[in-house]
């Protein structure tokens, strides 16, 4: 006798997405499928959510996908299952969630004048305006120990997001110093997104001084290059950096003095490389060096 509308498609995910992840009641999880809910309970009964990796859906679409539907492009047939959230309400965009595991992305649709696009992006709980139980941050930190780069991708974004949005500068430091360069690039990246970049500029000082990964300390160089026009501690600070041994960082350096100076102002520049015996002639020669040397 077949059972009701819905549940047999419920109890297949079940079997072969879920299960494998999961120690508690079968019927705990399954409530949670029928209610359209994220497949974790509250009472700690699922050690985590599914990893993007293993998601049907999740796993197929990846971080951002974008589409001009005038070229004749289209975002995966995976895209066409997620479904609108009622949950969740941000300006100017629609919040889809994943019928398997409950992940949100942001839909966006622009039309006009030959214009046609459509775009998804996944977010984090934070942004949507979901708050993280200990579970579920504990949940996310082992997920940082997956080899999938998405599932550790995703899990270091969830993590940063909260923290930055908790102003718990302690704990995003732990991320920027964790010992997996994915961790650290992924803190640093979200990092730059933030308004109020004063509390986290000394601790990128020490990532860029510091970290052993020339990815991870080139992103995090461009807080000061995004942050010079209210903060003249960055240009003295990109200065300082025009002897590092590391050439990556010098050329981020260099290059981010050299625009200051060509389209906001010369002045501050020579000020700042004057407090540490240099000249603007000196920046030149070091994006020459480096280009030459390519």
């Amino acid at each position: 006798m077949a059972g009701p509308a819905g549940i047999e498609p419920a109890l297949k995910v079940l079997e072969t997405s879920v299960l494998p992840l999961y120690d508690g009641p079968v019927w705990c999880l399954v409530v949670g499928i029928v209610a359209k809910a994220p497949l974790f309970c509250k009472n700690g009964n699922v050690k985590k959510r599914i990893p993007v990796s293993r998601c049907e859906v999740c796993s197929k679409l990846g971080r951002h996908q974008y589409a001009d539907l005038l070229k004749g492009e289209s975002l995966p047939p995976e895209a066409l299952r997620l479904a609108p959230d009622t949950l969740h309400t941000v300006l100017y965009k629609k919040v889809v969630t994943c019928p398997v595991c409950g992940r949100t992305y942001f839909q966006t649709k622009e039309v006009g004048f030959m214009e046609d696009d459509v775009e998804i992006t996944r977010a984090t709980p934070t942004e949507v305006g979901d708050e993280l139980s200990e579970e579920d941050l504990a949940n996310f930190y082992e997920d940082l120990n997956l080899t999938d780069d998405e599932d550790v991708f995703y899990a270091a974004e969830c993590l940063t997001e909260f923290y930055l949005a908790k102003k718990n500068y302690e704990k995003f430091a732990e991320l920027l110093h964790h010992n997996d360069p994915r961790v650290r690039l992924t803190a640093v990246v979200n990092g730059l997104a933030q308004k109020e970049k004063r509390p986290i500029i000394p601790l990128y000082e020490d990532v860029v001084k510091t970290d052993a990964d020339e990815n991870v300390r080139s992103n995090a160089i461009r807080l000061f290059s995004y942050n010079l026009n209210t903060q003249a501690h960055a240009l003295d600070f990109l200065a300082s950096l025009l002897d590092e041994k590391n050439k990556t960082v010098r050329y981020e350096a260099a290059t981010a003095l050299d625009y200051f100076a060509r389209n906001k102002s010369a002045q501050a520049v020579e000020e700042a490389l004057k407090k540490k015996g240099l000249t603007l002639a000196r920046v030149a020669k070091t994006l020459k060096d480096i280009l030459d040397s390519i």
